[in-house]
């Protein structure tokens, strides 16, 4: 069954943006949604993309994704892990930090940690500086590598740096955002009430994902 990818969420926006082409043209594909992972015996080179918000509940369905597994794991993950080491208070970094660590509890797994997905976002309009981006193309090719490449192991990245340059608003929050992070993460993280106030003004680099485009 090494010619057989397990895709493990098939309705996440994410994987509706895939090339499937790709996939399709060197692997026989098998498209679950997560709750049908509970029906089968045996899962060959699953690809398993975001489950639940909860630490808890995303471990316990990451145990049972392993005890079926045969093959490789591929894990999609995100550069929001990148602050965990630092700060742990935020909630999403964490849940994706402690999928990582089971999936690589084996060595021959796969983690992709990828940017803010272009596709998915205009990131021209809604972003100020220097942040890791993501296509759904590259993301495609590093899964199609990491099957047909036994030595693309352990934590992988498919993300590119991309300048970019806001309004005036943009930039005075970012320099605002800077300036309490050189002061001290955690104040950086007390001013979270102010990302409501951010959003209304279409400015997404905030909270954990500016801390990841930062570090």
């Amino acid at each position: 069954m090494n010619n057989v990818i397990t895709i493990i969420g098939k309705n996440s926006n994410l994987y509706r943006c895939l090339d499937m082409s790709i996939l399709k043209d060197n692997f026989n594909l098998v498209e679950l949604s997560h709750k049908d992972v509970n029906e089968l015996e045996l899962i060959y080179n699953p690809v398993i993309f975001s489950y639940s918000k909860n630490i808890y509940e995303n471990a316990e369905f990451m145990k049972i994704v392993l005890s079926k597994v045969r093959g490789k794991i591929i894990y999609i993950s995100s550069i929001a892990t990148l602050i965990v080491n630092s700060l742990k208070t935020y909630n999403y970094p964490n849940v994706k930090y402690k999928a990582e660590e089971f999936i690589l509890s084996d060595k021959n797994n796969l983690v992709l940690r990828i940017g803010i997905v272009e596709d998915l976002i205009n990131v021209e309009s809604h972003y100020h500086g220097e942040i890791k981006v993501s296509n759904c193309r590259d993301i495609t090719l590093a899964i199609k590598n990491g099957f047909t490449n036994e030595n693309m192991v352990g934590i992988q990245y498919a993300t590119s740096k991309k300048l970019i340059r806001g309004n005036l608003i943009f930039r005075f929050i970012y320099a605002f955002q800077t300036l309490t992070l050189k002061v001290s993460p955690i104040l950086f993280f007390f001013f979270r009430p102010l990302d409501f106030v951010y959003k209304m003004f279409g400015y997404y680099n905030y909270g954990y994902t500016f801390l990841a485009n930062k570090f």
